[in-house]
């Protein structure tokens, strides 16, 4: 993979890589097409599955390294409307335990963030999603949340740096949700 070897060529090596990518359309499951179906595949887990691939051994030969995907609340709370994420996204968790179950010996975590609502060009499209004024969803949204807020991008990347970090070498394995308490359920 070119931006692989380029990066690690001109840097000397890789010890992060951070997959982030965008998310797929919202609307219901049924509505959806294979092609529908084939590109969130694509863009959510398969660019996850390929950009890791690449990466690991360059992390191998470095002796460690840190593998951090950024998904959404939605992959492990599922939402109507989001099903696309959900369900790649899902793929990409477990694609990440197994990861790590397999690279650990090799000094190499391999971790998910969750992000909740997150002031993002993403959660402006939900405000707008459902014909209600944006306003208004956002208020109802914010209310959602214990901590009565919309995340920040800061909030996300203050944990994003901690598990690429040293200080978390020793989380692995793990999808870490960042919502401000809202996700209520036990796991």
């Amino acid at each position: 993979m070119r931006v692989v070897e380029t990066t690690a060529a001109q840097l000397g090596g890789i010890d992060i890589l951070v997959n982030n990518d965008g998310a797929p359309p919202l609307g219901d499951l049924a509505g959806f097409d294979d092609a529908a179906w084939a590109k969130a595949v694509e863009q959510n887990l398969m660019y996850v599955v390929r950009m890791t691939r690449a990466v690991v051994p360059h992390m191998q030969a470095r002796r460690g390294g840190g593998v951090l995907n950024i998904t959404a609340i939605s992959a492990i709370q599922p939402i109507p409307g989001f099903g696309l994420s959900v369900a790649t996204w899902s793929g990409v968790i477990g694609f990440a335990k197994t990861l790590s179950l397999e690279v650990a010996r090799d000094n190499i975590n391999v971790n998910t963030i969750c992000p909740g609502y997150i002031e993002t060009q993403r959660l402006e499209k939900v405000f707008a999603a459902g014909g209600e004024d944006p306003a208004i969803v956002r208020r109802k949204l914010e209310a959602e949340v214990p901590m009565g807020r919309i995340g920040s991008v800061e909030d996300i990347a203050a944990i994003a740096a901690l598990l690429v970090s040293p200080r978390g070498r020793y989380i692995t394995g793990t999808a870490i949700q960042v919502d401000g308490g809202l996700l209520r359920g036990i796991r």
